[in-house]
């Protein structure tokens, strides 16, 4: 059975998870300003995003953008 998308916080190391495909097998590339993307290895279909400090750059209403 296929999950949604999974959105986890971990306040401890302010990095925030997405998860667009639970339990898929990802390799993670950087895609600079300190967020990765999480990709099929072999399909290359985007399947997650990690975006490490995320509470202080919402507070600094500072713009994230996520590859599509």
């Amino acid at each position: 059975m296929e999950e949604g998308m999974r959105v986890h916080y971990d306040e401890e190391g302010d990095v925030l998870y997405l998860n667009l495909k639970p339990g898929a097998e990802a390799v993670a590339e950087e895609t600079g300003d300190e967020t990765l993307v999480r990709k099929d290895p072999e399909t290359g279909e985007i399947v997650g995003y990690t975006v490490m400090h995320f509470r202080k750059r919402a507070g600094q209403k500072k713009g994230i953008e996520l590859e599509a």
